[in-house]
């Protein structure tokens, strides 16, 4: 399912997005619905910082980039980011210049369109985006797995989350573990963890450099502070995260294998 989110400064330009969306939606190329539509950017951040990220729900933003505010559409983007990277962001402005802006700040927005916006065009843009949404979702279901998307360079990796044993922060990279590749990407920790706690509830971030599947936990040892994973990797618990692992794991009902070959020490 999707959910469009709109801000826009000029009500009647966010009126007549909505009008247009509505027609789209109407068409029912993928359940969808409108859950926001205002001129106040203070609600869109309200509705960012609240939003869950789960695999059912998929957000999409349609944000003007100049809202006339103490705050612009592209901090509004950088501040999805930071807690949706599998959102979709449509900016729609009257300066074009401004969308160099948006890979200065690595916000990747789906499309950029220049208003006035015709109907053609804004319905193109979005059957688009339900066309890119449909693909993935596909993927998601076609074998029963969920998939991860990994941006490595210009390559898009589609991991299965499963296969994901663990991720590290190196420097302004992570790097993704997997039984058959490591893959390197240029985007924070935190931004995938919060990323794949939406998809799944089989990841813990047990150090700030480190998170881990817990499906591939071989051996946990509560004395020295590590746990050692499928590959035989070696990571550390964090003193803070000590209790907090251990009650997850009394707790834990994966989907999937689980402490299938080691045990708590």
């Amino acid at each position: 399912m999707l959910n469009f989110i709109i801000c826009d400064d000029d009500t009647t330009s966010v009126r007549a997005i909505e009008k247009a969306l509505e027609k789209i939606i109407a068409r029912k190329e993928v359940p969808s619905e409108i859950t926001l539509a205002t001129s106040e950017p203070q609600k869109v951040l309200e509705y960012v910082d609240h939003a869950k990220m789960t695999t059912e729900v998929t957000n999409v933003y349609i944000l003007d980039i100049d809202l006339n505010y103490k705050i612009t559409g592209l901090e509004i983007a950088r501040r999805i980011r930071k807690v949706d990277t599998l959102a979709y962001i449509i900016f729609i402005t009257g300066h074009l210049e401004f969308a160099m802006l948006t890979y200065k700040y690595k916000i990747k927005a789906f499309e950029y369109l220049t208003k006035p916006v015709s109907f053609d065009d804004f319905s193109k843009c979005i059957a688009d985006l339900m066309k890119d949404y449909n693909k993935l979702s596909s993927l998601m279901e076609s074998d029963g797995n969920v998939y991860f998307p990994i941006k490595a360079g210009q390559i898009v990796h589609n991991v299965r989350i499963n296969d994901i044993i663990y991720v590290e922060a190196s420097g302004p990279k992570v790097i993704f573990h997997t039984p058959t590749a490591i893959i390197e990407s240029y985007t924070s920790l935190t931004l995938v963890y919060n990323a794949l706690c939406g998809m799944s509830e089989n990841f813990f971030r047990i150090h700030r450099t480190y998170v881990i599947n817990l499906l591939h936990i071989k051996e946990i040892n509560y004395y020295s502070f590590y746990v050692v994973l499928d590959n035989n990797a070696k990571c550390p618990i964090a003193r803070v995260k000590r209790g907090e692992i251990r009650k997850k794991l009394n707790y834990f009902k994966p989907s999937g294998d689980g402490l299938k070959k080691g045990e708590a020490k």
